[in-house]
Formats: C-alpha cells, sequence, structure tokens
C-alpha cells in the first residue's frame, strides 16, 4: 500500500514535468531567489492554492465513494476496514495507506493533478523545489491526520501554520477520525472548508477521539 501511495504521487509529479524537462533546472526565478520573504510568499500562496483545489476534488470524490455501493465497495471499502476506531481501537499512522489503487487514483492523483492544474493556470508554474515541499507536507499530512492524538497544536498547513486557523477551516486528526465513526460527515482531508460549505461538516472535541 505505501508502494502504491508512492507511485501515485510521483506519477502525478512527472506527469507535471514531463513536457518541461529543458526548463525544469531553469524554473526558479533568480530574482525571487533575492528575496527569500517574496519567495516563501508565493510558495504559500501557491501550496495554499494547491491544498484547497485538492480538497474540493477529492471532497466530492470521497464523498461519492460512500454515496454510491458500488464504488464503495470497488474503492474505498479497504481503508474502512483497515481502520475501524472503537472504544479499544484509535487511528494509526499506517492507516493512511490502507488504500486501493482505484481509492488512490480517484481519491488521491486526479485530485492532485486537477489541483496543479489550477495553480498552473492562476498562478504560474511551480518550481521543483516548490513541488517536492508541498508533496513532502502533503505526505506528513496524511500521516498526521491518522494519528489517533487529540492535540491542538497539530495543524494540516505546516508550511504556513496559522493561515487555516485564521480562516477559520483548519483539520485536526480528530476531524477525520470522526469521518470513520460517522462516515457521512467530514469528507475533507486538508481543511474544514468544503464539509462547511457544503453542510457535512460533524464538530469534534477532544473527548471524541475515544469514541
Amino acid at each position: 500500500m505505501v508502494f502504491l501511495a508512492a507511485v501515485s504521487d510521483a506519477s502525478v509529479i512527472r506527469w507535471y514535468f514531463h513536457k518541461d524537462d529543458d526548463r525544469i533546472t531553469n524554473n526558479v526565478d533568480v530574482g525571487a531567489l533575492a528575496s527569500l520573504g517574496y519567495w516563501w510568499a508565493l510558495l504559500v500562496l501557491k501550496a495554499f492554492t494547491w491544498e484547497v483545489v485538492f480538497d474540493l476534488a477529492h471532497y466530492w470524490m470521497h464523498r461519492l465513494s460512500h454515496a454510491n455501493t458500488a464504488l464503495y465497495r470497488l474503492s474505498h471499502r479497504v481503508h474502512h476496514r483497515g481502520y475501524q476506531p472503537n472504544k479499544s481501537r484509535a487511528p494509526t499512522p499506517l492507516a493512511t495507506f490502507q488504500q486501493g489503487a482505484v481509492d488512490l487514483v480517484l481519491s488521491n492523483a486526479i485530485p492532485a493533478a486537477l489541483a496543479l492544474v489550477a495553480v498552473d493556470r492562476t498562478l504560474g508554474r511551480m518550481s521543483p523545489l516548490a513541488i517536492e515541499l508541498l508533496f513532502a507536507q502533503k505526505v506528513f499530512v496524511e500521516v498526521a491526520g491518522h494519528n489517533g492524538l487529540s492535540e491542538t497544536t497539530w495543524t494540516a498547513f505546516p508550511l504556513c501554520v496559522w493561515l487555516p486557523r485564521a480562516l477559520g477551516i483548519a483539520i485536526r486528526s480528530r476531524d477525520h477520525h470522526a469521518h470513520h465513526v460517522h462516515p457521512s460527515c467530514n469528507f475533507g482531508k486538508r481543511t474544514m472548508l468544503w464539509d462547511k460549505v457544503f453542510g457535512t461538516q460533524l464538530k469534534t472535541t477532544t473527548t471524541q477521539m475515544a469514541m
């Protein structure tokens, strides 16, 4: 499962750069590098835009996989079957990778590719370094989202921790835990934005992690 997840991310990255092999090494603007603050602000803007678009696509793929019984059995059941929270079992980081190939394509590869296109068309091309930081953050968030802890300090956007908090859309591991307890809520994985917009948010507390 871990191998499939790695292949999924690597395939998206390779697809993103496949037409620009001669530009990859020259894709970082020298002027931007002269001002680290500007470069970082641009990285945060692009990364956060990617997160929001990825989460929108993931939200609907995820919600559809629960709404359609055939699709659920084909793609998403293995993730829920491998991780059934109850009073004696909390989620674990390894639950992140309990996904089949179809589920990885629908809920990971397609949303990631769509989000990269959206950033590319609106804010400009992302450099290899930016992509590496973005996907490193992506894996971290996926694993941390299944950590089984009810802490309040963890954030789903470590590149700029205060941003989702300031916007009131920060997601915690307990929010995704609640989805496994109540599968009709909390379909988002990067933020709580789309669950708020589409009315599927279930607010959680630290005490609910034991459910």
